[in-house]
Protein backbone atom coordinates (compact mmCIF):
# COMPACT_ATOMS: atom_id res chain seq x y z
CA UNK A 1 0.00 0.00 0.00
CA UNK A 2 1.57 3.25 -1.13
CA UNK A 3 1.99 5.98 1.51
CA UNK A 4 1.14 3.51 4.26
CA UNK A 5 3.81 5.31 6.28
CA UNK A 6 1.64 8.45 6.33
CA UNK A 7 -1.32 6.52 7.71
CA UNK A 8 0.87 4.93 10.37
CA UNK A 9 2.36 8.30 11.27
CA UNK A 10 -1.12 9.79 11.64
CA UNK A 11 -2.29 6.91 13.85
CA UNK A 12 0.80 7.12 16.07
CA UNK A 13 0.49 10.91 16.31
CA UNK A 14 -3.16 10.60 17.36
CA UNK A 15 -2.42 7.86 19.90
CA UNK A 16 0.47 9.85 21.36
CA UNK A 17 -2.00 12.60 22.28
CA UNK A 18 -4.39 10.21 24.05
CA UNK A 19 -4.12 9.33 27.78
CA UNK A 20 -4.22 5.58 27.04
CA UNK A 21 -2.33 5.86 23.76
CA UNK A 22 0.53 3.55 24.70
CA UNK A 23 -1.82 0.80 25.85
CA UNK A 24 -4.00 1.11 22.74
CA UNK A 25 -0.90 1.03 20.53
CA UNK A 26 0.30 -2.15 22.26
CA UNK A 27 -3.08 -3.85 21.74
CA UNK A 28 -3.16 -2.83 18.07
CA UNK A 29 0.31 -4.27 17.53
CA UNK A 30 -0.47 -7.43 19.48
CA UNK A 31 -3.79 -8.33 17.88
CA UNK A 32 -3.62 -6.67 14.44
CA UNK A 33 -0.08 -6.08 13.21
CA UNK A 34 1.71 -8.63 15.40
CA UNK A 35 4.52 -6.13 15.91
CA UNK A 36 5.05 -6.89 19.60
CA UNK A 37 4.59 -10.66 19.55
CA UNK A 38 7.49 -12.76 20.86
CA UNK A 39 8.64 -14.77 17.85
CA UNK A 40 11.78 -16.86 17.53
CA UNK A 41 13.13 -14.34 15.03
CA UNK A 42 12.65 -11.49 17.51
CA UNK A 43 14.12 -13.60 20.31
CA UNK A 44 17.31 -14.50 18.46
CA UNK A 45 17.71 -10.92 17.23
CA UNK A 46 17.98 -9.94 20.90
CA UNK A 47 20.30 -12.85 21.63
CA UNK A 48 22.58 -11.59 18.85
CA UNK A 49 22.51 -8.17 20.53
CA UNK A 50 23.59 -9.84 23.78
CA UNK A 51 26.46 -11.52 21.94
CA UNK A 52 27.61 -8.17 20.57
CA UNK A 53 27.57 -6.53 24.01
CA UNK A 54 29.40 -9.40 25.68
CA UNK A 55 32.05 -9.38 22.95
CA UNK A 56 32.55 -5.63 23.37
CA UNK A 57 32.93 -6.01 27.14
CA UNK A 58 35.37 -8.87 26.77
CA UNK A 59 37.45 -6.98 24.20
CA UNK A 60 37.60 -3.61 25.93
CA UNK A 61 36.67 -4.28 29.56
CA UNK A 62 39.37 -6.79 30.35
CA UNK A 63 37.05 -9.44 31.77
CA UNK A 64 35.23 -12.52 30.57
CA UNK A 65 31.76 -11.22 31.33
CA UNK A 66 30.27 -8.11 32.95
CA UNK A 67 29.04 -8.26 36.53
CA UNK A 68 26.89 -5.14 36.78
CA UNK A 69 25.02 -4.01 33.66
CA UNK A 70 22.89 -0.95 32.93
CA UNK A 71 20.46 -1.24 30.01
CA UNK A 72 18.95 1.90 28.48
CA UNK A 73 15.54 1.04 27.05
CA UNK A 74 13.80 -2.03 28.42
CA UNK A 75 11.51 -2.95 25.54
CA UNK A 76 8.53 -5.25 25.93
CA UNK A 77 10.39 -8.46 26.80
CA UNK A 78 13.38 -8.88 29.17
CA UNK A 79 15.31 -11.04 26.72
CA UNK A 80 18.66 -9.26 26.91
CA UNK A 81 18.69 -8.92 30.74
CA UNK A 82 17.84 -12.61 31.14
CA UNK A 83 20.46 -13.63 28.57
CA UNK A 84 23.07 -11.55 30.40
CA UNK A 85 22.13 -13.14 33.74
CA UNK A 86 22.27 -16.62 32.25
CA UNK A 87 25.73 -15.71 30.89
CA UNK A 88 27.06 -14.67 34.30
CA UNK A 89 25.95 -11.12 35.08
CA UNK A 90 25.26 -10.57 38.77
CA UNK A 91 22.81 -7.68 38.32
CA UNK A 92 21.07 -5.97 35.41
CA UNK A 93 19.38 -2.62 35.92
CA UNK A 94 17.12 -1.71 33.00
CA UNK A 95 15.62 1.76 32.52
CA UNK A 96 12.76 2.93 30.34
CA UNK A 97 10.71 6.10 30.24
CA UNK A 98 7.60 3.91 30.47
CA UNK A 99 6.75 0.75 32.37
CA UNK A 100 6.75 -1.90 29.66
CA UNK A 101 7.39 -5.19 31.45
CA UNK A 102 4.46 -7.28 32.63
CA UNK A 103 4.03 -10.65 34.28
CA UNK A 104 2.50 -12.08 31.12
CA UNK A 105 5.40 -10.95 28.94
CA UNK A 106 7.96 -12.17 31.47
CA UNK A 107 6.36 -15.63 31.45
CA UNK A 108 6.38 -15.67 27.64
CA UNK A 109 10.07 -14.81 27.72
CA UNK A 110 10.86 -17.53 30.26
CA UNK A 111 9.01 -20.11 28.17
CA UNK A 112 11.00 -19.10 25.11
CA UNK A 113 14.26 -19.45 27.03
CA UNK A 114 13.19 -22.87 28.26
CA UNK A 115 12.30 -23.97 24.75
CA UNK A 116 15.58 -22.74 23.27
CA UNK A 117 17.76 -24.21 26.03
CA UNK A 118 16.01 -27.60 25.89
CA UNK A 119 16.59 -27.71 22.12
CA UNK A 120 20.22 -26.63 22.57
CA UNK A 121 19.75 -23.67 20.24
CA UNK A 122 20.59 -21.02 22.81
CA UNK A 123 23.86 -22.75 23.76
CA UNK A 124 25.06 -22.20 20.19
CA UNK A 125 25.03 -18.45 20.87
CA UNK A 126 25.86 -18.06 24.56
CA UNK A 127 27.93 -19.81 27.21
CA UNK A 128 25.48 -20.36 30.05
CA UNK A 129 26.42 -20.49 33.74
CA UNK A 130 25.73 -23.98 35.13
CA UNK A 131 22.68 -24.07 37.35
CA UNK A 132 21.08 -20.83 36.20
CA UNK A 133 18.94 -22.55 33.58
CA UNK A 134 17.68 -24.82 36.36
CA UNK A 135 16.68 -21.76 38.40
CA UNK A 136 14.80 -20.37 35.42
CA UNK A 137 13.00 -23.65 34.73
CA UNK A 138 12.21 -24.17 38.41
CA UNK A 139 10.63 -20.74 38.76
CA UNK A 140 8.67 -21.22 35.55
CA UNK A 141 7.28 -24.53 36.78
CA UNK A 142 6.11 -23.11 40.11
CA UNK A 143 5.24 -19.52 39.25
CA UNK A 144 1.50 -19.62 39.92
CA UNK A 145 1.64 -17.60 43.14
CA UNK A 146 4.93 -15.76 42.71
CA UNK A 147 4.56 -11.95 42.51
CA UNK A 148 5.94 -10.32 39.37
CA UNK A 149 8.61 -8.27 41.17
CA UNK A 150 9.79 -11.33 43.07
CA UNK A 151 10.11 -13.29 39.84
CA UNK A 152 12.39 -10.61 38.41
CA UNK A 153 14.43 -10.53 41.60
CA UNK A 154 15.28 -14.22 41.16
CA UNK A 155 17.18 -13.19 38.03
CA UNK A 156 18.68 -10.06 39.68
CA UNK A 157 16.87 -7.79 37.19
CA UNK A 158 15.82 -4.37 38.46
CA UNK A 159 13.47 -2.37 36.19
CA UNK A 160 13.43 1.40 36.69
CA UNK A 161 10.97 3.84 35.13
CA UNK A 162 11.95 7.42 34.37
CA UNK A 163 14.44 9.67 32.61
CA UNK A 164 17.86 7.99 32.67
CA UNK A 165 19.45 11.44 32.63
CA UNK A 166 17.88 12.36 35.96
CA UNK A 167 17.43 9.10 37.82
CA UNK A 168 19.89 8.69 40.71
CA UNK A 169 22.30 5.93 39.72
CA UNK A 170 25.02 4.47 41.95
CA UNK A 171 28.40 6.08 41.24
CA UNK A 172 31.27 3.94 39.95
CA UNK A 173 29.11 0.85 39.81
CA UNK A 174 28.37 -0.53 36.34
CA UNK A 175 31.02 -2.17 34.19
CA UNK A 176 28.81 -2.37 31.08
CA UNK A 177 26.20 0.09 29.76
CA UNK A 178 24.15 -1.04 26.76
CA UNK A 179 21.26 -0.05 24.54
CA UNK A 180 19.45 -1.87 21.76
CA UNK A 181 18.08 0.47 19.08
CA UNK A 182 17.04 2.88 21.83
CA UNK A 183 19.19 5.97 21.26
CA UNK A 184 17.47 6.77 17.95
CA UNK A 185 14.25 7.43 19.86
CA UNK A 186 15.76 9.99 22.25
CA UNK A 187 15.97 13.70 21.50
CA UNK A 188 19.58 14.99 21.50
CA UNK A 189 18.90 17.46 24.32
CA UNK A 190 17.79 14.48 26.45
CA UNK A 191 20.40 12.03 25.20
CA UNK A 192 23.33 14.21 26.24
CA UNK A 193 22.39 14.22 29.96
CA UNK A 194 21.71 10.47 29.80
CA UNK A 195 25.22 9.79 28.53
CA UNK A 196 26.66 12.14 31.15
CA UNK A 197 24.73 10.45 33.95
CA UNK A 198 25.70 6.96 32.90
CA UNK A 199 29.33 8.02 32.59
CA UNK A 200 29.35 8.91 36.29
CA UNK A 201 27.75 5.58 37.19
CA UNK A 202 30.46 3.60 35.42
CA UNK A 203 33.06 1.66 37.38
CA UNK A 204 35.77 4.34 37.00
CA UNK A 205 37.31 4.38 33.52
CA UNK A 206 36.88 0.66 32.92
CA UNK A 207 33.16 0.84 32.07
CA UNK A 208 32.34 -0.18 28.50
CA UNK A 209 29.48 1.43 26.61
CA UNK A 210 28.04 -0.78 23.87
CA UNK A 211 25.21 0.78 21.88
CA UNK A 212 23.36 -0.63 18.89
CA UNK A 213 21.87 2.32 17.02
CA UNK A 214 19.23 2.37 14.29
CA UNK A 215 19.62 5.45 12.06
CA UNK A 216 16.98 4.53 9.47
CA UNK A 217 13.47 5.83 8.92
CA UNK A 218 11.40 3.24 10.75
CA UNK A 219 8.35 3.94 8.63
CA UNK A 220 10.29 2.20 5.86
CA UNK A 221 9.71 -1.09 7.69
CA UNK A 222 5.98 -0.72 7.08
CA UNK A 223 5.97 0.92 3.67
CA UNK A 224 8.22 -0.38 0.90
CA UNK A 225 7.35 2.61 -1.28
CA UNK A 226 9.77 4.78 0.73
CA UNK A 227 13.48 4.33 1.36
CA UNK A 228 15.17 4.12 4.79
CA UNK A 229 16.37 7.69 4.13
CA UNK A 230 12.89 9.07 3.56
CA UNK A 231 12.73 11.17 6.73
CA UNK A 232 15.81 13.18 5.72
CA UNK A 233 13.68 15.12 3.22
CA UNK A 234 11.71 16.96 5.89
CA UNK A 235 12.63 20.22 7.56
CA UNK A 236 12.80 20.35 11.35
CA UNK A 237 9.40 22.06 11.44
CA UNK A 238 7.80 19.49 9.15
CA UNK A 239 9.27 16.62 11.17
CA UNK A 240 7.87 18.02 14.41
CA UNK A 241 4.40 17.73 12.85
CA UNK A 242 5.02 14.16 11.64
CA UNK A 243 6.99 12.83 14.61
CA UNK A 244 5.27 11.62 17.77
CA UNK A 245 6.07 10.90 21.40
CA UNK A 246 4.84 7.31 21.16
CA UNK A 247 7.64 6.06 18.88
CA UNK A 248 9.78 9.17 18.31
CA UNK A 249 12.63 9.28 15.80
CA UNK A 250 15.39 11.84 16.32
CA UNK A 251 16.92 11.53 12.78
CA UNK A 252 20.45 11.93 14.19
CA UNK A 253 23.21 10.90 11.82
CA UNK A 254 26.40 9.08 12.80
CA UNK A 255 28.38 12.33 13.10
CA UNK A 256 25.80 13.61 15.59
CA UNK A 257 26.34 10.55 17.76
CA UNK A 258 30.10 10.98 17.55
CA UNK A 259 29.74 14.57 18.77
CA UNK A 260 27.34 13.56 21.57
CA UNK A 261 29.68 10.90 22.90
CA UNK A 262 32.70 13.19 22.67
CA UNK A 263 31.01 16.20 24.29
CA UNK A 264 29.86 14.01 27.20
CA UNK A 265 33.32 12.71 28.01
CA UNK A 266 33.60 9.52 25.94
CA UNK A 267 36.17 8.14 23.55
CA UNK A 268 34.76 5.96 20.79
CA UNK A 269 36.88 2.82 20.61
CA UNK A 270 35.10 1.10 17.75
CA UNK A 271 32.34 1.95 15.32
CA UNK A 272 30.80 -0.81 13.21
CA UNK A 273 28.61 0.86 10.61
CA UNK A 274 26.22 -0.62 8.07
CA UNK A 275 25.53 1.64 5.10
CA UNK A 276 22.63 1.50 2.71
CA UNK A 277 22.41 2.09 -1.00
CA UNK A 278 23.59 5.33 -2.56
CA UNK A 279 20.86 4.87 -5.15
CA UNK A 280 18.23 4.88 -2.39
CA UNK A 281 19.76 7.99 -0.83
CA UNK A 282 19.63 9.68 -4.23
CA UNK A 283 15.87 9.04 -4.37
CA UNK A 284 15.49 11.53 -1.54
CA UNK A 285 16.15 15.25 -1.75
CA UNK A 286 17.52 15.87 1.74
CA UNK A 287 16.62 18.95 3.71
CA UNK A 288 19.53 21.45 3.85
CA UNK A 289 20.30 20.29 7.40
CA UNK A 290 21.35 16.93 5.92
CA UNK A 291 22.26 17.87 2.34
CA UNK A 292 25.49 19.55 3.42
CA UNK A 293 26.79 16.36 5.06
CA UNK A 294 28.97 13.84 3.23
CA UNK A 295 27.20 10.87 1.66
CA UNK A 296 29.29 8.59 3.87
CA UNK A 297 27.59 10.14 6.91
CA UNK A 298 24.03 10.10 5.60
CA UNK A 299 24.36 6.56 4.24
CA UNK A 300 24.85 4.92 7.66
CA UNK A 301 21.68 3.03 8.60
CA UNK A 302 22.89 1.21 11.71
CA UNK A 303 25.89 1.32 13.96
CA UNK A 304 27.44 -0.50 16.90
CA UNK A 305 29.25 2.17 18.86
CA UNK A 306 31.64 0.98 21.57
CA UNK A 307 33.02 3.67 23.87
CA UNK A 308 34.71 4.28 27.21
CA UNK A 309 35.12 7.43 29.34
CA UNK A 310 37.89 9.59 27.99
CA UNK A 311 40.97 10.21 30.12
CA UNK A 312 40.09 13.66 31.35
CA UNK A 313 38.91 15.37 34.52
CA UNK A 314 35.19 15.82 35.14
Amino acid sequence: MRNYWLLKAAVQKTLSLMPMGMRINYLLQKFITGGVNLTETYFFDRISYTQAHLSACKKYGGQKEPKFVLELGSGWYPIVPLALWLSGAEEVVTIDIRKLYSRERLLQTLRMFRKQTESGNLQQYLTLVPGRVDILNGLLSGNSGTPFSEMLSHFHITPLTGDAGRLPLPANYFDLVISNNTLGHIAPEVLGPILGNTRKSGATLSVVHSHLIDLSDQFHQFDSSITPYHFLKFSARQWRLINNTLVPQNRLRIDDYRNLFSSNGFQILEEKNTAGSLAQLRQVKPDPAFATRPDAVNLVLSSHVIAKPALRSE
